[in-house]
């Protein structure tokens, strides 16, 4: 069971007195791995950020959000979700960014769609995003830079989504889950995604099979996924019998929704991310 957060808190000072946080040179590496889809195989593509030394880590698999249309999701053949990615790879994990089908340079069509909003199926769309994550995670841990026995599943927005369903198949490894502004269908803009009730049964319903610590973040001011809805979302995870630790994050941000991705957001969440990770034993 994970510490409380007060307890935890205490633990920052003594992982940056100690260095922890400091500072050190990271590699970044163009990679391909295997989605066995109906019989065949995809070849979906990625990148890896992490410390330039010898030495096996914990792994971190960063999943991105869901954007459109078809065109602009090939636009950039891979992307490093920095600075999000470079903060983990400096604090000692191994950090890989799957790009899931459909993006990038990532073969297949997009399966994660939610469908549309007045009948959606958020359940199905998890699951689909599950797959794509979870074949990124099985090719870290095969890698000679991988401690195979500490898995972090970290995803934002769709990504995030996906991440809990991952986590609910509990994959070999997997120790904690981080879901920053996770959801899907969030078009209307309100904070409240389409026919919300079905994604609280979702989360219910991967929670059932989750076994290990989550922390939640989400912004005060997110237009997709607001903090009524998060606190509901997260209630509805340990309705399901899963941890969630959930936090609403910068107030004063006016993107909610953008705060995890971009480089001012950094002093927003990384004093709640960083005891949740010196507490799970990073």
């Amino acid at each position: 069971m994970i510490a409380p957060l007060r307890a935890r808190l205490a633990l920052v000072a003594a992982f940056l007195v100690a260095g922890v946080a400091t500072a050190r040179d990271l590699r970044h590496e163009p990679i391909e791995f295997e989605l066995a889809q109906e019989g065949r195989p995809l070849r979906l593509v990625g990148t890896v950020i992490r410390p330039d030394d010898a030495a096996r880590h914990p792994v971190a698999v960063l999943s991105h959000g869901a954007w459109g249309p078809a065109e602009r999701r090939r636009e950039k053949p891979r992307l490093d979700l920095a600075p999000l990615s470079t903060w983990l790879a400096e604090h000692g994990f191994a950090v890989v960014v799957p790009m899931r089908r459909g993006y990038g340079a990532s073969e297949g069509e997009v399966a994660e769609s939610s469908g549309g909003c007045s009948d959606p199926d958020y359940a199905r769309a998890g699951q689909a995003g599950a797959d794509d994550i979870l074949a990124a995670a099985r090719w870290a841990r095969a890698q000679d830079f991988a401690d195979p026995q500490r898995l972090v599943l970290i995803g934002y927005s769709a990504g995030g989504w996906g991440s809990l369903a991952a986590a609910s198949r509990a994959p070999d490894g997997l120790v904690a889950l981080v879901n920053l502004a996770g959801g899907r269908g969030g078009f209307s803009a309100s904070g409240w995604p389409c026919v919300w009730s079905r994604m609280l049964e979702a989360a219910t319903g991967f929670a059932r099979t989750t076994r290990v610590p989550s922390l939640w973040l989400y912004a005060r001011n997110d237009a997709l996924f607001g903090p009524e809805f998060a606190a509901k979302l997260a209630g509805a995870w340990r309705l399901g019998g899963a941890e969630a630790e959930l936090h609403i994050v910068a107030p004063d941000y006016e993107d909610g929704h953008g705060v995890f991705m971009a480089a001012e957001g950094v002093p927003h969440w990384a004093p709640v991310l960083e005891p949740f990770l010196a507490a799970i034993g990073r």
